[in-house]
């Protein structure tokens, strides 16, 4: 069971990396102190106060045959007291908007015109926002506890992408899968994702997520760019 177990994932995982706009452009190298680029990772997302970016999101499902991109500008500032989703943001789409001031949230539907204002919202007004599907909140605020998970094994490797030196940081979640705000939630049995997240090697800042089903080829691919780090960008979150 094992062996044919092994068998499909490996033949998944040869077709899911021709999936890619790039592949690797030099071999891949495992890297021995895992450690210290985890520990890199965690404490540079945890430093940042502010962070602007786009933002694009490809989704691929074999089962439909359907593919989806959504791309977004965002804008987050971190905050230290807010008990709901600890920051604040602007995110900007094609045909819709939301900005969360920590008090207000508000959404604007551009093609409707129409906008909906809820005051004092609760964490679960929040859970079904797109933007924030395997976004950069999604791993600032999942990485340390998959670090110290000695049940989730993780394997992390030099690559070079895209003109880019990276650390790809890979782990598989079995019946459960990374919730956008923090934490795992569980799945419909049977389901394996591979994750697999990208970061700079030098400001150890991720620059993509990849999830995909270890059963089929579905995959997404959320892809971070044009990176601010603490630049106040405030007046976008003070439109609300």
């Amino acid at each position: 069971m094992y062996s044919t177990y092994l068998i499909k994932a490996v033949s998944f995982l040869l077709c899911f990396s021709q999936l890619h706009i790039l592949s690797p452009e030099k071999p891949s190298v495992t890297l021995k102190n895992q450690d210290l680029v985890l520990n890199k990772t965690i404490t540079a997302l945890n430093s940042i106060k502010k962070i602007k970016y786009q933002q694009k999101l490809s989704i691929n499902s074999a089962t439909s045959g359907k593919s989806t991109e959504l791309m977004y500008d965002i804008y987050i500032e971190f905050l230290k007291e807010d008990p709901i989703i600890g920051f604040k943001f602007y995110q900007d789409a094609i045909d819709h908007s939301t900005i969360y001031d920590g008090t207000k949230l508000l959404s604007v539907d551009k093609k409707r015109s129409k906008k909906n204002l809820i005051e004092n919202p609760n964490k679960s007004n929040f859970k079904s926002l797109t933007f924030l599907f395997n976004s950069i909140i999604t791993i600032r605020s999942n990485l340390l506890s998959i670090s110290k998970n000695e049940n989730i094994e993780k394997d992390i490797k030099t690559i070079h992408l895209k003109g880019k030196d990276l650390y790809s940081i890979s782990f598989v979640l079995k019946n459960s899968a990374l919730d956008r705000l923090g934490g795992i939630m569980a799945t419909n049995k049977n389901e394996i994702w591979n994750y697999e997240i990208l970061v700079d090697q030098k400001t150890f800042i991720p620059v993509e997520v990849r999830q995909s089903d270890i059963r089929n080829k579905d995959y997404y691919i959320t892809t971070f760019s044009d990176i601010e780090i603490d630049k106040d960008y405030g007046y976008l979150i003070s439109k609300i």
